[in-house]
């Protein structure tokens, strides 16, 4: 991670000269990154061989020791994150993949950095569109506290969307039972996820074939 000035100058103040680096102890790779209101940073992926990893730095760019183990938690199951949310609560929803990329995961953490088990199953809810590769790439967390999760679904070669509701379960009010696929005619994923003020749900990411760019507008 990297701080820069207003000018685009690294800002002296932040880690290291500007930059701040997290080690898990393997090869790590940061895939999301969120603020919280009180100025402390997440930044989420994935370590290998190990799996997924979220760390919580401090404003100034050092790891917070009041975050899992040293400013570091390990989730389980391995995996990987691809999005990570900070509820008005202060709990922290990391949403990605369980090992292997055939089913999506949302984990919601305490803000000590422990699973939430008040959330999903003991703290974590899977989602799968079929038994092929369903890699998630953005999540969002609506007005209502339900929270949108959205990638690709191979089985279909669909856009992939899906809702949970506060405490972690498939919405049945979204779609079919709290899924929903979007087809562009051909293997279309889903990358990137958006909120409309009026509660619409904005996905983008790329059409192959053409080798496009893919946007689509659900109803929330």
């Amino acid at each position: 991670m990297a701080r820069l000035n207003a000018n685009g100058a690294l800002d002296p103040t932040f880690g290291a000269g500007g930059i701040a680096a997290v080690d898990f102890g393997a090869t790590e790779y940061g895939e999301a990154l969120a603020r919280q209101a009180d100025g402390r940073i997440l930044v989420a992926g994935r370590s290998l061989p190990t799996g997924a990893v979220v760390a919580r730095l401090r404003a100034t760019g050092v790891l917070d020791p009041d975050f899992g183990s040293g400013g570091r938690v390990t989730l389980p199951g391995g995996g990987s994150v691809s999005a990570v949310l900070v509820q008005p609560d202060r709990n922290i929803v990391v949403a990605g993949n369980a090992s292997g990329s055939a089913t999506m995961t949302v984990t919601r953490l305490k803000p000590d950095g422990s699973l939430d088990a008040t959330f999903g199953n003991a703290g974590t809810t899977t989602v799968a569109f079929g038994s092929l590769a369903n890699p998630l790439g953005g999540a969002a967390r609506q007005a209502n506290g339900k929270i949108v999760i959205a990638g690709y679904t191979q089985d279909g070669e669909d856009v992939a969307v899906a809702r949970l509701d506060v405490g972690g379960s498939l919405d049945p009010t979204f779609g079919t039972g709290g899924k929903a696929t979007v087809d562009f005619g051909t293997a279309t994923f889903g990358n990137a996820l958006a909120l409309a003020p009026n509660g619409r749900i904005v996905v983008a990411g790329q059409k192959t074939g053409g080798d496009d760019f893919a946007v689509a507008r659900l109803l929330g």
